[in-house]
């Protein structure tokens, strides 16, 4: 993990205001590539990718969903 980026400290983690900045774009778009993150965020592609990477590994984001409006669907749930 990117130590910088990443401070692990009394069973969590302490992250910078880039990282909480990621983790509001995936919050409303799980699905967006990287490269559009990194020129909606002003960092470079590799950054976005590697901070995304270190926080899957520490645990911080879990998995990425799809939400499912059944009420749209002919015969939906």
């Amino acid at each position: 993990m990117n130590k910088t980026t990443l401070v692990h400290k009394n069973g969590r983690y302490r992250i910078d205001d880039r990282n909480y900045a990621i983790l509001d774009e995936l919050n409303d778009n799980a699905r967006i590539s990287f490269a559009d993150l990194s020129r909606k965020l002003g960092i470079n592609r590799q950054s976005a990718r590697a901070r995304i990477l270190d926080m899957e590994s520490a645990g911080i984001i879990e998995g990425y969903t799809v939400m499912i409006n059944w009420d749209l669907i002919d015969g939906g749930k």
